[in-house]
């Protein structure tokens, strides 16, 4: 999976930095072209003495631990009109199946996009999900299949921050749908406290397409949003 560094990092990036919120500097990131010395600048000077070769989501493209969000610097746990729904469940990252005992865990992610970073988010899909103790298997639900006429699979990796401890990492989930040749591929950064579990952005054709929040629900929405159906009985 290949990232475009240029257009990844100013976005997370700035802001932090900055202490604003995605909403804040959508203007800056939803042209097609990113200022090349920002995310340069920020990545030689802040990440290349912190990355973990064990912590990669694709040949050559490691994101180590230490390039996350630390506590406190939550981009978005503001800008939400909505709370995420009282029933979530935290995303599994290494803890057992209380069901199996063992560490594969079923669930949905329900993500939600704001496309145009003003903070209005709308309901985006609902990805079926197998999850271990770092990779992830996904695939439509039925909401999904009949919102957007077609199938996907994804793939990805939950990769956690060993600075931050337990609530911090983030998610790399890429998307191949059905009748596309090209991929979606989203980085879902994990923070503790925040209205959602999740928040990040993503890009199709490796150009921005807006903001995400998600949170995530186990076995029993697996069951209910056809996921046994697209993705794989549970036991």
């Amino acid at each position: 999976m290949k990232f475009n560094i240029k257009t990844v990092l100013p976005i997370a990036l700035i802001a932090v930095h900055s202490g604003k919120a995605l909403s804040q500097t959508g203007a800056y990131y939803s042209s097609d072209e990113t200022p090349v010395q920002t995310g340069q600048g920020f990545y030689q000077s802040e990440f290349a003495d912190n990355a973990i070769a064990g912590d990669s989501f694709g040949a050559g493209d490691s994101f180590g631990a230490g390039d996350s969000f630390g506590a406190g610097d939550s981009f978005g746990a503001g800008d939400s009109n909505s709370s995420r729904p009282d029933d979530y469940e935290p995303f599994p990252r290494d803890e057992r199946n209380p069901e199996t005992g063992g560490y594969i865990h079923h669930g949905v992610l329900y993500i939600e996009r704001d496309r145009h970073y003003t903070g209005e988010f709308e309901e985006y899909m609902r990805v079926c999900v197998k999850s271990s103790f770092r990779d992830i298997i996904g695939s439509y639900s039925y909401y999904d299949q009949g919102a957007y006429r077609g199938k996907y699979i994804a793939k990805g990796s939950y990769l956690p921050n060993l600075v931050n401890g337990p609530g911090y990492g983030y998610i790399a989930l890429n998307l191949n749908k059905e009748y596309d040749t090209a991929k979606e591929e989203m980085i879902l950064h994990g923070y503790a406290g925040g209205k959602y579990e999740f928040e990040g952005y993503t890009f199709f054709n490796n150009r921005n397409q807006g903001a995400l929040r998600a949170y995530y629900k186990g076995a029993d929405m697996y069951d209910a949003e056809g996921c046994e159906s697209t993705l794989g009985l549970r036991y």
